[in-house]
């Protein structure tokens, strides 16, 4: 009696593990699809898209980035559009760490953050975070303009739960071919990124 149990347990657990063999394959042969859809780009390219995407994400709950977008709200919400235009002219004229506003916001605590998250992600040209005014928070590189506002990256995103990527462009920043793409920062601030497209293509 005891070898019949034995022999109908073990006939039970190979009709289990047929089953689950079988729903593995089948959702094995699916194929992922992403939600970027970037003209192109192969299925890969999208796909390791949305990973870097997916990564902005978690870096805009770092609370060292929220804080620094919190201060910089606080601190240039008195700024005239006069005030934010000189300090952008000031910028594009001046584009060097020999600017004081430059240098402190490549060195600030927020730029310490991106530069360490672009040094353990090689295939990030270029990253930088926005404040509700559209101005530049922290850095890990020179970027071509102080007031981001204009621009898609930010105006497209600001204040909403949504992503924004752009399409494959030579970034005169980082000089060499990218795309860009954006995460908010809760309601507060945006950040962007520039990734490299030799990277995607190797992946």
């Amino acid at each position: 009696m005891k070898k019949l149990h034995t022999e109908v347990v073990m006939k039970r657990l190979m009709s289990i593990l047929l089953i689950l063999g079988s729903c593995s394959l089948f959702f094995c042969g699916e194929k992922k699809e992403s939600i970027v859809h970037i003209e192109g780009l192969t299925r890969t390219g999208n796909l390791f898209l949305e990973e870097r995407i997916n990564q902005l994400k978690e870096l805009a709950k770092v609370s060292t980035i929220i804080q620094a977008i919190e201060i910089s709200n606080k601190k240039n919400m008195a700024f005239t559009q006069e005030k934010i235009d000189s300090l952008d002219q000031e910028w594009m004229q001046h584009n060097s760490e020999e600017n004081p506003l430059i240098r402190e916001l490549l060195s600030n605590d927020c730029a310490v953050v991106l530069k360490q998250f672009k040094t353990q992600h090689p295939e990030i040209l270029e990253i930088f975070v926005m404040d509700n005014r559209g101005l530049i928070v922290g850095e890990s590189n020179i970027t071509s303009d102080y007031l981001q506002a204009d621009e898609a990256k930010w105006s497209e995103i600001f204040g909403k739960d949504a992503i924004w990527h752009g399409g494959l462009e030579f970034d005169e920043s980082t000089e060499t071919y990218g795309i860009q793409i954006s995460v908010p920062v809760q309601n507060i601030g945006v950040i962007c990124s520039t990734v490299n497209l030799k990277n995607i293509k190797e992946n």
